[in-house]
């Protein structure tokens, strides 16, 4: 490639990669990379320059999470540099592991040039208040939220991009995961794009766990319930009564982490299990404006 743009007099200015240990460098040195045994190229202009306007905001919420937390990172980070029009978002709850100070030397680079913004909080908001913080520093048309122990994949990049263009309008978009250990699909398959109204998505929902992707004008104006500290899908119930159904597409854009028990940012505060749902029950009748929601619902990083 770098052999046929010089014949047209242009010359590698940058160049970027991913090892095959799957991390995200920001500079590589041409011999390290031709050494990958995997690999795909892109060729980008700086879409993050003076004057563009982002459109898509990758919100990473984490808590004690350096175990994980640069893989989602530099996942995300290799979505910004095919995408062009996309920042990464990392919003530390007041972790104390060190998470904050690790991330300002790691991503130095990543932050001077506005690739990476970093929104430390002073104290801990759980994982909804995380994700509200990271939507209201964001500036993209979309919020893609990622958990800090999952990856988005490489190659979705360009279609979750292509189908966040055909349905613009739109104010939930779901992807589909895979399993992390097994890359085995969550939920049935699908062939097309399905709409999904709230009747549906209280009933049967038969697509296991999704990546949500929402319009931020729609979301600013419903964002989660902070207080809960998780069940995020009280705002998408919201948002299916204000703006009509979601679109479930069958893209698969997250390797999505099913192990391990430190899901929640914070001692379990308002998690009922299903003994104790009728006491819940009004509250999310409440919040919701629908007349019943399903028990299991919560949130986590």
């Amino acid at each position: 490639m770098i052999d046929t743009f010089a014949h047209e007099g242009l010359e590698l200015e940058h160049l970027a990669g991913v090892t095959d240990d799957r991390h995200f460098h920001q500079s590589i040195a041409k011999d390290l990379l031709e050494k990958q045994g995997y690999g795909c190229g892109f060729f980008l202009s700086d879409g993050l320059g003076e004057g563009c306007k982002v459109q898509i905001s990758i919100v990473i919420p984490t808590y004690n999470r350096l175990r994980c937390v640069f893989d989602a990172i530099d996942s995300a980070l290799v979505w910004a540099q095919a995408l062009g029009d996309c920042e990464v978002i990392v919003v530390d709850d007041a972790s104390t592991d060190d998470t904050l100070a690790q991330l300002r030397s790691r991503y130095a680079d990543e932050l001077a040039r506005s690739y990476l913004k970093v929104v430390a909080l002073p104290c801990n908001q759980g994982v909804t208040g995380a994700k509200n913080a990271g939507a209201m520093a964001a500036s993209g048309h979309w919020i893609v939220f990622l958990d800090s122990d999952d990856l988005l994949i490489p190659t979705a990049a360009g279609p979750v991009a292509a189908t966040l263009r055909a349905y613009k309008d739109m104010a939930i978009i779901m992807f589909r995961c895979v399993d992390q250990a097994s890359g085995a699909l969550l939920g049935s398959a699908q062939a097309q794009d399905i709409l999904v109204d709230r009747e549906t998505y209280l009933g049967d929902w038969p697509y296991g766990e999704c990546l949500p992707v929402l319009r931020r004008d729609a979301f600013v104006a419903s964002p989660y319930d902070a207080d809960l500290r998780g069940f995020e899908g009280l705002a998408y119930l919201r948002l299916l009564a204000r703006h009509g159904p979601m679109l479930v597409s069958p893209v698969e854009a997250r390797r999505y982490e099913t192990r391990g028990d430190d899901r929640l940012s914070a001692p379990k505060v308002f998690l009922p299990e299903r003994d104790c749902w009728p006491a819940a029950m009004p509250v999310f009748c409440a919040r919701t404006g629908v007349a019943f929601a399903r028990p299991g619902w919560y949130a986590r990083y």
